[in-house]
């Protein structure tokens, strides 16, 4: 028997177990400077997620002493996170991830995080323009 007719002859469980359900990216990117303010980000996982999976503490975007408000969609692997509103320039902010599934019910090996500092605004004419 081929290789290709042994593995697709595999139960699913057991490529779940050799590539595992994992984010595969995140935008804005880790330790990033200078990220927009824009009140949207984006995580791709290694497999499609579960919309169910998706809850209001599934991925928190925080600053020190608050957390801001949004909601998570899926569309296959890929998660846009909506805030509620605009972020704060030149500010630390920690994206966390914790409870978030693939649609065949695989889990993160643990919770993640991770960390962005947003922009400054830029001078035009009188105002301050943000980003």
């Amino acid at each position: 028997m081929a290789m290709a007719a042994i593995a697709s002859a595999l139960p699913a469980a057991t490529h779940a177990q050799s590539d595992p359900f994992r984010l595969v990216s995140i935008s804005p990117a880790d330790r990033s400077m200078g990220a927009s303010r824009s009140p949207q980000l984006r995580a791709t996982f290694s497999h499609p997620v579960s919309s169910a999976s998706l809850g209001s503490q599934s991925i928190t975007v925080s600053r020190p002493g608050h957390v801001v408000a949004g909601q998570s969609h899926a569309d296959g692997p890929a998660v846009t996170t909506t805030l509620h509103q605009r972020l704060l320039p030149m500010t630390d902010y920690r994206v966390a991830i914790d409870g978030v599934r693939s649609t065949s019910g695989a889990s993160l090996a643990g919770p993640t995080s991770t960390t962005f500092t947003t922009a400054d605004g830029q001078w035009r004419g009188l105002g301050l323009a943000h980003d």
